[in-house]
């Protein structure tokens, strides 16, 4: 199993990489009028992308980062920043095309064993805080 972990350790930090890099590109390089994503949400999703990653790598690696309480809070708010487009002020069900509903639910899909993995990191990782940095 922590091979398995540590696969998708790998995957998120490559696809995380990509968005970077592609993030910084169509930034300098498209125009603004064809770009459309605020900068606040492209900001917030690096550095939430970059705390996620963190906390994965402290789970899959065994490695006690930090805080477990600060582990706790940002496994509830990872997951409420997830499921905000389904439920949020930005419904997406009620009239969205099916194609925004499907890239939604792909995200979850693929962010739900990073949401498991904050929250067995910060709840249920006790050996973890025990050892001596």
């Amino acid at each position: 199993m922590q091979k398995l972990w540590k696969t998708y350790y790998f995957v998120a930090l490559i696809l995380f990489i990509g968005g970077v890099v592609y993030g910084m590109y169509a930034a300098l390089a498209i125009p603004a009028f064809i770009y459309t994503a605020p900068f606040q949400k492209t900001l917030l999703d690096l550095v939430l992308g970059f705390v996620t990653l963190t906390g994965l790598y402290g789970f899959v690696f065994k490695k006690p980062i930090l805080h477990p309480h600060l582990w706790k809070v940002v496994a509830i708010g990872y997951l409420g920043y997830e499921l905000f487009p389904l439920v949020g002020k930005a419904n997406l069900l009620a009239g969205a095309p099916p194609v925004a509903l499907g890239a939604i639910l792909a995200s979850l899909l693929f962010a739900f064993p990073e949401i498991l993995a904050l929250f067995l990191y910060g709840f249920r990782s006790g050996p973890v805080w025990e050892q001596k940095p």
